[in-house]
């Protein structure tokens, strides 16, 4: 808004006055309103009072942008698509809400609608370094699974921000994941050490990183360490507590990794790969009924191909001619 009127002043254009009757009076006052109602609970007084406020301003584009908002709290995304749909390209709040919409767009599994959304936006403004508009663009095509594509749209994100922004740490994480997933191993080491560089402290990063090195079989002591601070970190969440115990279990300390999956079990229930594990783990401590029980569970949970044939070939044979770690 403020770069739009200087241009204005620059321009010496007649700057129109905030309200111009009784309506756009009432319209601000029932705006005003909405905007102090923050929390979700009061949501629905706040889009009543905003869409009053849009029937006696139909102009008002910061009253449509809050009710969209409002819309989101309540998860009702398609709704507030159709209100983002109403701003012209003119109105300083487009970019950034065809942002959002394409957002939206990924909450509602379409995460094409919102690439096509984002990859106009770029196109009417090929110059345009807006950070959040390339990393909204990275997020949809990573979630669709373009990782090569997410990497480039990534590498532009990173291009527009400055040095210690923290919006990089998110950034390098998304990044680090979109090159694991495209083959390009040491460059995504690379964004994940930055992005820990950046916050030490960041769980997800440490979980992937660790992971990674445990699947890989390299700097396994270090990998165990980074995953036992991001379990002390979120100890609640149950695939962080899959990838300790599957650490340990990579280790040979089978022990430790039976006590630490049968938690992560309890912490994530449906996860394939989490029960498929904890199975690995029953066989190797000589549980051997409660392995295949857990196999099967796993199998219920509809695994993807690869970790279906496999537990499939360990329900038959056991683990004895299959490596697990193969996984």
């Amino acid at each position: 808004m403020a770069v739009t009127a200087l241009r204005d002043i620059a321009a010496k254009k007649t700057l129109q006055p905030l309200i111009i009757s009784p309506a756009d009076g009432m319209a601000e006052a029932l705006f005003g309103i909405a905007a102090a109602l923050n929390d979700r609970r009061s949501s629905e007084v706040a889009i009543l009072y905003l869409n009053v406020a849009l029937y006696l301003r139909p102009d008002f584009d910061l009253g449509r942008v809050l009710l969209a908002n409002h819309y989101e709290r309540v998860q009702k995304y398609e709704m507030a698509n159709a209100i983002y749909v109403r701003l012209q390209p003119s109105s300083p709040y487009y970019a950034m809400t065809q942002v959002q919409a394409a957002i939206n767009d990924g909450r509602l599994n379409q995460p094409e609608a919102g690439v096509t959304k984002l990859k106009t936006l770029v196109e009417r403004d090929p110059k345009n370094q807006d950070a959040d508009v390339w990393t909204a663009l990275g997020d949809l095509q990573r979630s669709s699974e373009h990782y090569a594509e997410a990497a480039t749209a990534y590498d532009k994100a990173v291009a527009g921000m400055k040095d210690g922004d923290r919006r990089l740490i998110a950034v390098y994480y998304a990044r680090g994941v979109s090159l694991e997933r495209s083959n390009r191993w040491d460059d995504a080491e690379r964004d994940f050490r930055a992005a820990l560089k950046m916050n030490p402290e960041r769980a997800d990063v440490l979980n992937y990183l660790g992971y990674s090195w445990v699947e890989k079989g390299i700097h396994l002591d270090e990998a165990v360490t980074m995953l036992e601070k991001a379990r002390a970190l979120r100890p609640l969440d149950g695939f962080i507590a899959d990838s300790v115990g599957w650490a340990y279990y990579r280790l040979g300390r089978y022990q430790d990794a039976e006590r630490t999956l049968e938690e992560a079990v309890q912490l994530a229930p449906g996860a394939p790969d989490v029960n498929d594990h904890l199975g690995d783990a029953y066989w190797q401590v000589g549980r051997k009924i409660d392995a295949r029980f857990q196999w099967q569970h796993a199998l219920a949970l509809s695994p993807d191909a690869k970790q279906k044939t496999l537990i499939e070939r360990k329900l038959q044979f056991g683990l004895d001619p299959v490596s697990a770690s193969g996984q």
